[in-house]
């Protein structure tokens, strides 16, 4: 069996709606290879054709840009949840080191191959998929060296965007929030990562694309104005929509939430010249242990007899 592909891996992940397709796309625009077209979740959903005209309808409404997941990666990870005893809406609450199990030694054998027929030969690849934040233990024992971008959004945004495209309530949006972006700060600790924030693509999109690039080691793709221009051009301002502004989660149920939110902020941000580099280590541990403790305790409230 070929072992999983050299090169380096870009894994992007955060909650769903908090702008991972559109990282997806931008690192793709730049030269990270994220498959065959037909094997991408697309604008056209032409992967979903065998699962109804109503799933392909809601895919191409709650994305028209495309999804730009890769599908059986995609399948995979849902696979995983339901091994773990979860899903997408219902994030699992599995025990310490669970991606070690002698259980799972088949899966990582499939894994492997699937990762090897995809992504062989490629110096730079990579793949999106929300799920990631919650199944990337099993995917760094495969991939030790990958580089990840989380993507962060304010929760009460991706709360009335997930209200919209399935109907979930406020607060059980903010609390999907929640678990998948501690899931990724925990999941990700010790890995070179990238925090992104959604309303940066909007705000400034040069700047901020120009920092995903640098990140991901695409430093080509903006040595020309058309190539940046490129870039800038995918970012659709039509695409920023559920602005909370200055709406709190703590309104939704879940002081949590603003928490957590309040802490990674900063680490958002471009690393400012005059500023303590050590200060930034301590506030990144210091979100990641926050985050630690409210898996922890998520973990012990789905305990069983609590």
């Amino acid at each position: 069996m070929k072992p999983a592909p050299d090169g380096v891996a870009i894994c992007v992940l955060g909650s769903s709606r908090a702008g991972t397709s559109l990282t997806a796309r931008l690192l793709n625009l730049a030269g990270v290879y994220l498959g065959a077209r037909e094997e991408l979740l697309g604008g056209e959903a032409r992967q979903l054709a065998g699962e109804g005209e109503a799933v392909r309808a809601k895919a191409k409404r709650s994305n028209p840009e495309g999804h730009w997941e890769h599908y059986r990666l995609m399948r995979f990870n849902e696979w995983i949840l339901r091994r773990l005893g979860g899903n997408w809406r219902e994030p699992p609450s599995p025990p310490p080191r669970w991606e070690l199990s002698e259980g799972l030694a088949a899966e990582r054998a499939e894994a492997q191959a699937l990762l090897a027929e995809s992504f062989d030969g490629r110096s730079l690849w990579g793949w999106k998929d929300p799920r990631n934040s919650l199944t990337l233990p099993f995917w760094r024992r495969l991939l030790p060296s990958m580089r990840c971008v989380i993507c962060v959004r304010n929760p009460v945004d991706v709360a009335r965007s997930l209200q919209r495209r399935d109907g979930l309530p406020l607060a059980r949006g903010v609390e999907l929030w929640l678990a998948y972006l501690a899931a990724a700060l925990v999941n990700t600790s010790g890995t070179p990562r990238l925090l992104v924030r959604y309303e940066d693509y909007f705000e400034d999109p040069a700047g901020t694309a120009a920092r995903l690039i640098r990140f991901a080691g695409c430093e080509d793709a903006l040595s020309s104005p058309d190539a940046e221009r490129r870039l800038t051009e995918a970012i659709d301002a039509r695409m920023w929509r559920n602005r909370a502004g200055s709406v709190s989660p703590t309104g939704f149920g879940s002081p949590s939430a603003a928490t957590l939110f309040r802490m990674i902020e900063p680490l958002t941000k471009a690393v400012d010249e005059d500023r303590d580099p050590a200060d930034r280590l301590t506030a990144s541990s210091s979100a990641d242990a926050y985050a630690e403790d409210l898996l922890r305790h998520r973990q012990a409230s789905a305990a069983p007899g609590t």
